[in-house]
């Protein structure tokens, strides 16, 4: 074979290179198709989560046309279908440059360009763990919950551009993280007090609870008693270390009301005859306040 010609020479085998069919209009114009659809799709799902579909709340920083700023206001008409969430028809917008607008989201397009941490309700976990760590009687745990509280909200002003209120919870994020490092210190130096054994320990607790029973028994049937004989239930402001001498000169305790009262068929209340001061008279005919 001639240096010149189109046949490869490999091993004594002679082969020629045959060119690739070119690509039938009709599979062109389906693989352009497609990548018309895909691109369409990817457009339209980026306008739902961008564009006026998505809802704003407030906090959201957003663009309208070429300005740029904060939602600080929403609002909205309530549906007529049971579980369906209100309508979003006005938002008020304060842009960067100082101005601020009210538009309606469905009829203005706008692009979301961050939104709203919702620091606040981060914070409000918090803040609820704090309160049953207070109920437990876990200083420690309460006071660290509380720092992370206010940690949080130093986030949610900042974001707000509040920047008095971020230091204030700054500040007291601080004295509380100082408080709990001292109530872990405390709780680690203290011992509990072991009770003797199971035995004793259960029949102590039964008996705290039989007399709890029966003093809730016997408030339950003064205050019963006193709505039938009484027409009129005088309340007086008895302090806590009064209570037994409240009880021997002949009032009642109501536990709904956390008072002391008289029951009496007279109107007007014994301002004279009891050293505290009167709160209020209760009516049982008329079912209210005097």
């Amino acid at each position: 074979m001639s240096e010149g010609g189109s046949a490869n020479v490999t091993t004594g085998v002679a082969t020629r290179q045959v060119p690739m069919p070119p690509e039938s209009p009709r599979k062109r114009m389906e693989s352009l198709i497609d990548d018309t659809i895909k691109k369409t799709a990817e457009k339209k799902l980026e306008e739902i989560l961008t564009e006026s579909v998505a809802r704003l709340s407030v906090g959201d920083y957003i663009q309208v046309g070429r300005k740029k700023g904060k939602v600080i206001g929403t609002g909205g008409a309530a549906s007529d279908q049971v579980g369906v969430a209100p309508t979003q028809n006005h938002v008020l917008v304060e842009y960067d440059n100082g101005t601020s607008e009210s538009f309606d989201p469905r009829e203005k397009k706008f692009k979301i360009l961050k939104k709203n941490p919702e620091y606040d309700a981060l914070a409000s976990t918090y803040k609820r763990e704090a309160g049953i760590a207070k109920r437990q009687n876990q200083f420690g745990r309460m006071h660290e919950a509380m720092a992370n509280y206010h940690k949080t909200m130093v986030k949610h002003f900042e974001w707000f551009g509040n920047k008095t209120k971020a230091a204030e919870h700054e500040k007291m994020a601080k004295q509380e993280e100082e408080a709990s490092k001292k109530s872990y210190t405390r709780a680690a130096t203290i011992r509990p007090v072991e009770p003797q054994s199971k035995y004793e320990y259960s029949n102590a607790q039964k008996d705290s609870w039989r007399k709890h029973a029966e003093s809730e028994r016997d408030k339950q049937r003064s205050y019963a008693h006193a709505r039938k004989i009484g027409i009129f239930q005088h309340y007086f402001l008895v302090p806590f270390k009064d209570k037994d001498k409240a009880r021997a000169m002949g009032l009642m305790w109501d536990p709904k009301e956390k008072k002391w009262f008289e029951p009496s068929r007279t109107e007007i209340a014994p301002t004279d005859k009891y050293p505290w001061k009167y709160s209020h008279t209760y009516s049982t005919g008329l079912g209210r306040r005097m």
